[in-house]
């Protein structure tokens, strides 16, 4: 539990510091072992990045576990992002309901 508490600070740091980042244009989470990206503060400032960084345009996602609802928050934050060209979120947790 320690190492998952560790894990999404360290997010949560990340996605702090690059939203408004003006220069990363790839980002690309792949853990090589299935995480969650399951704290509401990292998903918080997932979407805070995602609603304000203007330079990235490929993002990676993948084997975090998200779920049906991170989806759906997702989506709604990328109406907003005219940057990102490229999401893959393979190997989570999303069903058809977090899809649509």
């Amino acid at each position: 539990e320690q190492f998952s508490t560790a894990w999404n600070k360290s997010l949560h740091y990340l996605f702090k510091a690059l939203a408004h980042n003006s220069s990363l244009q790839k980002l690309e989470i792949i853990p090589s072992i299935p995480l969650h990206l399951d704290d509401e503060e990292a998903v918080i400032a997932l979407g805070d990045m995602l609603k304000t960084n203007t330079s990235l345009q490929c993002l990676t996602l993948v084997n975090l576990r998200l779920t049906d609802a991170t989806a759906t928050h997702i989506a709604a934050w990328l109406v907003v992002n005219h940057s990102l060209k490229t999401l893959d979120i393979q190997g989570n947790k999303i069903t058809s309901v977090g899809a649509v």
